[in-house]
């Protein structure tokens, strides 16, 4: 059953002030379901599975030539590197907006690594 959620209305509105839109709660809350039903068309990458993890971590570079916009990532902290990259491609094109959503658990990696890098 697809609900319309409280949230989606706010985070329609942050994705048109920001590039990167992060997503945090726990584990099993409907992040994952939220950003699918938000976005359907994007490109999904659950870092928790090993291909997803390695199609994105294998080259960073080409991965983001390829993919400069509409992509979710799903489980980020599980990538540290990550944020480093999406900083320096945020930075090349500042004033795009909406252009990447990622989620994770609750956790303090992910709280460091987002105010760290982004």
């Amino acid at each position: 059953m697809n609900l319309k959620r409280n949230i989606t209305g706010r985070l329609e509105k942050f994705l048109s002030f920001f590039p990167v839109v992060a997503i945090q709660g726990a584990r099993q809350c409907g992040k994952t379901t939220l950003c699918k039903n938000l976005r359907p068309e994007w490109k999904y990458l659950d870092l928790e599975k090993e291909s997803d993890y390695d199609f994105l971590t294998g080259d960073f570079d080409f991965f983001f030539k390829n993919n400069p916009s509409g992509v979710i990532f799903d489980e980020a902290q599980l990538s540290p590197q990550l944020f480093r990259e999406l900083r320096g491609v945020v930075d090349s094109d500042r004033n795009r907006r909406g252009r990447f959503i990622i989620t994770g658990s609750s956790s303090p990696e992910l709280i460091s690594n987002l105010n760290e890098s982004l």
